[in-house]
Order: structure tokens, then C-alpha cells, then sequence
């Protein structure tokens, strides 16, 4: 299916085509899902993560289960590998505003 090829992440094919039809079934049309997991795929979150580094990347079937494509886009904009941790300073600054 051309939605789970735009995915940046190949993993557990059938479990991700099965979240992909449930997506499809329960009315998100088929552009909007292609439309996003492209974004996704081109985005840095999308990217395969420096060599050796971690890769927090959701497999393409939680991605679609979840509805990870209608995530605020900004999200995306972390590099793969960058868990989005903030340090504690940062925690307390937040919890101050």
C-alpha cells in the first residue's frame, strides 16, 4: 500500500496495513493519511537517526493506531535520536509559567 511505503520506518508490515485500513474504515481519508506520513517521512523526527544512536521513531503501526498523523507537526521538527527530554531547569521554568 502506498500509505505504509511513504513511512520512513519499515517495520511489521501486515500489523501496520491492518492500523492502516482501521484508520481508512473509521473515515480518515486516504490523502490525509498520505499527505501526513509524507510530511513525516521528510520531516527530522522522520529520519533515520545518527549512526549507532537510538531510534525513537514509532513503528508504522502504533504511528497509524495512534493517530500519530494528526500530531502537531512541530513535534516532528526534533531530530531522530533526540529523546525531547527537558533537563530539570528547564521542567521547573515551564511549571512556572
Amino acid at each position: 500500500m502506498k500509505i505504509y511505503a511513504a513511512h520512513p520506518k519499515k517495520r511489521s508490515r501486515q500489523a501496520a496495513l491492518r492500523a492502516i485500513e482501521q484508520q481508512l474504515a473509521n473515515g480518515i481519508s486516504f490523502d490525509h493519511l498520505l499527505e501526513r506520513t509524507q510530511a513525516f517521512a521528510a520531516s527530522p523526527r522522520g529520519q533515520n537517526p545518527p549512526k549507532g544512536g537510538p531510534d525513537y521513531r514509532k513503528d508504522p503501526e502504533r504511528w497509524y493506531r495512534d493517530a500519530c498523523y494528526d500530531d502537531d507537526p512541530a513535534l516532528w521538527e526534533q531530530p531522530n535520536g533526540d529523546n525531547g527530554q527537558q533537563t530539570q531547569s528547564e521542567q521547573t521554568a515551564i511549571q512556572r509559567e
